[in-house]
């Protein structure tokens, strides 16, 4: 669902990966939610990008932003933005399971429906836009849409939380042609004071690079939190700026300004007292993803929905389904790390790969990111949201 900016249309599709048309739909959600109010923001980019370095979006496009969405107990939704509209009265169908589709109504045209999955009794929701609108590649956008349940006060961040984020970077035309340049996906953690300072941090990227992190969180009324973080050393230092809200265990902040050389989202997870339990992480969870290609000839972005399930004997199996319906998977073996990390060791036919994530402390919302660069033309970049399903 493309999104209005002021004038023009703030090109903000509302809407998931994968998107689909389908017979017009007169809201029967299983699940009305009782007017609750979500954070909600989105990270975008291009299917294709013909040129290298990646341009600065055009006036008008946003890749990056932050706002509400409002979940109605009539079973409509409604966005807000300041400075924007928004069509009224458009549904959405929540499923007991957890299982959501925000609905687009199109005035003498078949309604446009957008997947996603919302946790019922968590932090966390996500819906994806890989819609075909049947314009060149380099001109299509997609979207990741995703935030956590807003609570009233103001969040505590004093503690210590990881964090794991990925970058769209726009270099200048100077710099020599590299994935590097293109796209980024970093992890570490955080370790906050109790005026919001981070006092302790580690920070490793794709490229290799672990810079110093050092800034503050500003946390204020209904969850909001602004994230003010320099880096010191590795491949781009300087300041960067996110937006966003944090749930009880977790956080989704994005970079929105263009003008500075990247957008990006990130997400932080609290960290738990002690390490998860494996039999409790067993079980299928619903995947949102956002991947970046990042090789200078074939630069681009993708999404897609699907699910992971962890298997109690320490495997675990992933599949997919993207653009246009295509599937893809991956398997290996998993275990948990320190106190809330699951670390996943994907097999020989994805190059034996070591992807990290976190999840929260009810074991019901997920993050996981791929933040190794293939040897390969199609190498990829990704970040992965997940809800529980069982």
């Amino acid at each position: 669902m493309k999104l209005p900016t002021p004038l023009l249309a703030l090109p903000l599709l509302l809407l998931p990966a994968c998107s689909q048309g389908g017979e017009e739909f007169n809201s029967s959600s299983e699940v009305k939610l009782a007017d609750e109010n979500f954070h909600w923001g989105w990270f975008a980019g291009y299917r294709r990008y013909l040129e290298y370095p990646v341009a600065q979006p055009a006036s008008g496009v946003v890749l990056a932003d932050f706002g509400t969405l409002l979940f109605k107990k009539d079973g409509t939704y409604a966005p807000f933005l300041p400075g924007t509209s928004f069509p009224e009265g458009n549904p959405y169908d929540l499923k007991s399971t957890g299982q959501l589709t925000i609905i687009e109504k199109n005035s003498g045209q078949v309604s446009r429906r957008y997947p996603g999955w919302l946790d019922l009794d968590g932090d966390l929701f996500f819906y994806l836009d890989g819609n075909n609108d049947n314009v060149p590649l380099d001109k299509e956008r997609l979207f990741l849409f995703a935030g956590v349940r807003e609570y009233t006060g103001t969040p505590v961040m004093s503690g210590v939380w990881r964090h794991y984020s990925l970058t769209l970077a726009f270099s200048p035309s100077s710099t020599t042609p590299h994935p590097d340049r293109i796209a980024r996906a970093a992890f570490g953690s955080f370790e906050f004071d109790a005026t919001g300072t981070i006092v302790n941090s580690s920070w490793e990227d794709s490229s290799g690079s672990k810079p110093t992190a050092t800034g503050k969180a500003v946390p204020a009324a209904k969850g909001i939190v602004d994230l003010e973080v320099t880096q010191t050393g590795g491949i781009e230092p300087g300041k960067r700026i996110f937006h966003g809200g944090a749930g009880k265990f977790f956080a989704l902040l994005f970079d929105e300004v263009a003008s500075d050389g990247h957008v990006g989202v990130m997400a932080m997870v609290r960290t738990t007292d002690t390490d998860l339990i494996k039999s409790k992480v067993v079980g299928k969870y619903a995947l949102g993803n956002f991947a970046i290609f990042p090789e200078p000839t074939l630069a681009g972005t993708d999404v897609a929905i699907g699910d992971i399930e962890f298997e109690l004997g320490g495997g675990f199996k992933i599949a997919m389904n993207g653009f246009g319906n295509a599937k893809f998977s991956y398997a290996g073996t998993w275990d948990v790390g320190t106190k809330g990390e699951v670390v996943l060791q994907l097999d020989n036919a994805n190059s034996n790969q070591i992807w990290r994530g976190s999840m929260s402390e009810d074991y019901r919302d997920l993050v996981i990111l791929d933040a190794t660069n293939e040897n390969t033309a199609a190498k990829h970049l990704s970040v992965f949201l997940g809800v529980r399903k069982d």
